[in-house]
């Protein structure tokens, strides 16, 4: 029973820090961006109007209300049921059925912000910026040591689903777990691909603040693929063990970590905003 309260205080945890938390502090930058630097005085930084902007973001927030009370209601439910799992159904299911719904406010807002760079982009075309002459190197991003990281962590996983396809488990899916993290690293590996060599939306950004961005994103997407295979294997392990719900708690708290990690790196007021005035 107690694995059952400890999942209940994990999945609360979740709730309160992937739909309000970090959607709070983004609002919050947001909000705090717009006060002190009005489009009157940086013109070039609102290619639509506040307004426009401000009815987006209270769309994020609603967004997010609505994933909360759901939240709340599946816990309440559970624990007033006393079920075995997360709403009387699989508690993996459960945890990656939430956490889907509580990315699409992220998405859209993801979305809603290339929209605006483009427009941005579109409003500012007679601005270029010289072209940065230092090699884009993955290694001038991420340190080596983490770049190792990552390939430790995947040889791992491998040699643990290896070692399972051996000595299978109940419920163990096989080889294909292989592809599984291999599909992983492919779509983390293109991402980083296009961040150092695609299109830059934002013609008027600085070199520095283009630096540090690249900087920032680059190393969030290789300590995904190190969290991802490393979080397979332990997955693996415990499953073996016949301790698959302390699986789904590892899962939660190591999402929330990764939030906790990604809003840290989030300097907003480092960024140089001089290159937006009239």
């Amino acid at each position: 029973m107690w694995q059952n309260y400890l999942l209940y205080g994990v999945f609360l945890g979740q709730i309160f820090v992937l739909s309000v938390y970090f959607p709070r502090k983004i609002l919050g930058l947001i909000d705090t961006t717009i006060m002190q630097r009005p489009s009157a005085d940086y013109p070039k930084l609102y290619p639509i109007d506040v307004t426009v902007i401000q009815g987006k973001l209270k769309l994020f927030a609603l967004f997010n209300c609505l994933v909360v009370a759901l939240g709340l209601g599946i816990l309440a439910y559970s624990i007033f049921n006393t079920t075995d799992d997360l709403a009387g159904w699989d508690d993996q299911g459960v945890l990656v059925s939430y956490l889907m719904l509580q990315y699409i406010p992220m998405i859209f807002l993801a979305v809603q912000g290339f929209i605006y760079l483009n427009l941005m982009r579109d409003k500012n075309k007679s601005i270029y910026r010289s072209a940065d002459s230092t090699p884009r190197k993955l290694t001038d991003y991420v340190p080596k040591t983490l770049l190792i990281c990552a390939l430790v962590s995947y040889v791992l996983c491998v040699a643990t689903i290896i070692y399972f396809n051996q000595y299978p488990f109940d419920g163990f899916a096989g080889l294909v777990n292989i592809l599984g993290v291999s599909v992983i690293y492919v779509g983390l590996g293109f991402g980083i691909y296009q961040k150092l060599y695609g299109k830059k939306y934002n013609p008027l950004k600085a070199t520095n603040d283009r630096k540090f961005e690249t900087t920032v994103v680059l190393k969030l997407l290789v300590l995904s693929a190190i969290f991802s295979s490393l979080y397979l294997t332990i997955s693996l392990i415990l499953a073996s063990l016949d301790m698959r719900d302390l699986g789904n708690v590892i899962y939660s708290v190591y999402l929330q970590i990764f939030v906790f990690y990604i809003y840290q790196v989030m300097k907003f007021d480092q960024v140089d905003y001089s290159v937006y005035k009239a």
